[in-house]
């Protein structure tokens, strides 16, 4: 019991199928670790979930952004304490609920304290849709809709209102972040920087920096280390951070990759995959089966090489093809994980670029080290693609209904 202290681990966060805790310890085998505890009944267990990491998604995206994480098994004791002393924090968050937590639970890297002893500014990243449809299934409705106003933008538009695409609330575009242009991405991350919203979140030295007041303050301390007061300069700061993380996300291929998987994976769109799967309900798709996932991805990979060898290659799915209308049906499962990751834009400042293994930029004179991390990949279930298909058709129906243009290609 002297490893699991309930007072050595703060409540750093949480979502619906788990909670997050951060350890404030002196354990060396603890420091610098996040432990991830799941909610009963609300997702695949801890081994399944590790699995699923290590040889779906690592292979997707590349061992260099995922990390492997720990099985651990709690003592009841500690589980009890833990959530008896982060129950008042997680009600006034709106997240407190009945369910209880599995003894299992993952121990993984805190990316937040990535450089310690050195200050680390962490920005999280949840980029969303990265692309415009073109799949032929598209209804010719509202084809036009599709393929001119982004995914998510559509659905901010149902979700707040028939908002002006000027205001603040709605100024993020993931096309803008996905875009690779300069411009582009600094307006997208400058937007999210400057009104705080869930698809960003800030973090300095493991504490999560809600506040723009001090915002801006951490912000100004990054880009000229040893001063943290809180004078607003009309958003200077933020803007001249964003370019900072325009400069490391196009230096990266990370955001490439990510809208590459996204727009493949999504060859048919949910109106081309729906009928499939009520197709294929007399025979449900195996979610909890590590090994039919792993045969998904290499039969993905090695379709993606060829048609990458051949551009003139058909990648047309075979109608008639069960097994291909499954693989099919699996890859948009996969797509929709990749459109809520979060990637993990760690960064601090260093006064040698020739750091072993360091990844470092030159910015306005500085230079400042950077790690890159892809976090939320676990396996969305495919009983869920009903859902996705009447809300696609709740935000297709709100658009039709708004009347006023708005397009997805500039600002």
């Amino acid at each position: 019991m002297a490893r699991w202290n309930n007072d050595d681990w703060d409540y750093l966060g949480e979502g619906n199928a788990h909670v997050v805790f951060q350890y404030k310890g002196n354990d060396p085998r603890l420091y610098g670790r996040v432990l991830r505890l799941t909610k009963q009944g609300s997702a695949p267990s801890v081994a399944f979930d590790l699995g699923f990491v290590e040889h779906v998604m690592r292979p997707l995206l590349g061992g260099a952004y995922i990390d492997a994480a720990e099985k651990v098994t709690l003592p009841g004791e500690f589980l009890h304490a833990i959530q008896q002393k982060s129950h008042a924090q997680r009600s006034a968050n709106g997240k407190a609920d009945a369910r209880t937590v599995a003894p299992s639970a993952s121990l993984m890297i805190d990316y937040t304290r990535i450089f310690t002893p050195n200050d680390t500014w962490t920005f999280e990243i949840k980029p969303k849709w990265g692309f415009l449809p073109s799949s032929p299934k598209i209804d010719v409705r509202h084809r036009a809709l599709k393929q001119t106003m982004c995914r998510f933008c559509m659905h901010q538009r149902l979700r707040l209102g028939n908002v002006s695409p000027d205001a603040p609330a709605t100024r993020y575009c993931p096309l803008n972040l996905f875009s690779g242009d300069k411009i582009r991405m600094e307006t997208a991350l400058a937007s999210s920087l400057r009104a705080p919203h869930k698809y960003m979140h800030v973090f300095y030295n493991g504490k999560r920096v809600d506040c723009q007041k001090e915002r801006i303050a951490r912000c100004r301390q990054l880009l000229l280390p040893g001063t943290a007061d809180t004078r607003d300069d009309g958003g200077q700061v933020t803007d001249t951070v964003a370019q900072l993380l325009a400069v490391i996300l196009r230096q990266d291929p990370i955001l490439a990759r990510i809208k590459d998987l996204q727009q493949k994976l999504d060859a048919l769109d949910i109106e081309g995959i729906y009928p499939l799967y009520e197709k294929q309900k007399a025979r449900p798709l195996g979610d909890y089966n590590l090994d039919e996932w792993c045969q998904v991805v290499e039969t993905f990979l090695a379709r993606d090489h060829a048609a990458n060898q051949d551009r003139d290659k058909n990648d047309a799915m075979d109608e008639d093809n069960e097994n291909d209308e499954r693989q099919r049906l699996h890859e948009y499962v996969l797509s929709m994980t990749l459109k809520d990751c979060s990637v993990m834009v760690c960064v601090t400042p260093v006064k040698d670029r020739r750091l072993p293994n360091g990844r470092v930029v030159d910015f306005l004179g500085s230079n400042f080290l950077f790690e890159i991390k892809v976090v939320d990949v676990g396996m969305k279930s495919s009983t869920k693609i009903p859902y996705w298909y009447d809300l696609d058709g709740k935000i297709v129906k709100h658009n039709l209904g708004c009347g006023t243009d708005w397009h997805c290609r500039g600002f």
